[in-house]
């Protein structure tokens, strides 16, 4: 093959843009896949999702779902900092609202009431709290949910349920029905903990995928036809 005089600059030019991009390569790709290899660690999500030493999993505000009784959790709430007015009107006792005081963390949504809801024997079975935390920062905490459930909701789009049963937490996210991918990742989540959590989709007659990975999020948020 033959180069006009006119053709080398631009050759060289490859040629060199091409030793640099492999030069950059080996210089960086350890730095890269150490970085990658590092665990993700929010400290605010950390923080507000830790388990006490006096109050172990599961656990949130000092109340265990599973264990602590209603009339129990009612006393803990109002002792609570993160409380203001508590809600239990007289013909609904299987759950508990309260608005929050301010000085909850700024990443629980304010706007939002957090719920308890009773399980057998007047136990706290879940409490339910909304958050601004994006669901890419609640995964890349807390990794690949165990399961992915959805379903459709009335305004058109869908909530996407993420199960990890072993921190007895279930997320959701509510997302368009063709939002995409980084709608879902985007979206602001809420959490439940939860005294039990399903282990296996197996059980849900709706959609699921089971290990849930990033592509098949993507499958699954893509638009579909009515």
């Amino acid at each position: 093959m033959h180069f006009s005089a006119g053709q080398w600059p631009a050759l060289k030019m490859r040629r060199f843009l091409l030793k640099s991009a492999t030069l950059f390569t080996l210089l960086f790709a350890p730095a890269i896949l150490l970085i990658r290899a590092q665990p993700y660690d929010d400290p605010g999500l950390h923080a507000l999702l830790a388990q006490p030493a006096h109050c172990p999993m599961p656990c949130f505000m000092g109340i265990r779902p599973g264990s602590t009784m209603m009339d129990e959790a009612r006393t803990l709430l109002e002792a609570h900092a993160w409380v203001g007015e508590i809600e239990q009107g007289q013909r609904d006792r299987v759950s508990i609202r309260w608005e929050w005081s301010g000085a909850q963390p700024a990443l629980i949504d304010s706007t939002v009431p957090g719920i308890l809801r009773m399980s057998s024997g007047n136990r706290v079975g879940a409490i339910y709290i909304t958050t601004h935390v994006p669901f890419e920062t609640m995964r890349l905490l807390l990794g690949l949910p165990a399961w992915l459930n959805t379903a459709p909701i009335e305004t058109g789009g869908r909530t996407y349920y993420f199960g990890y049963p072993d921190q007895h937490l279930l997320v959701w996210v509510q997302a368009g029905r063709c939002g995409g991918i980084w709608n879902l990742l985007g979206g602001s989540s809420s959490f439940a903990v939860m005294a039990e959590l399903v282990e296996s989709p197996y059980a849900f007659a709706s959609e699921y995928i089971h290990r849930a990975n990033l592509y098949e999020m993507k499958r699954i948020t893509s638009c579909r036809p009515r």
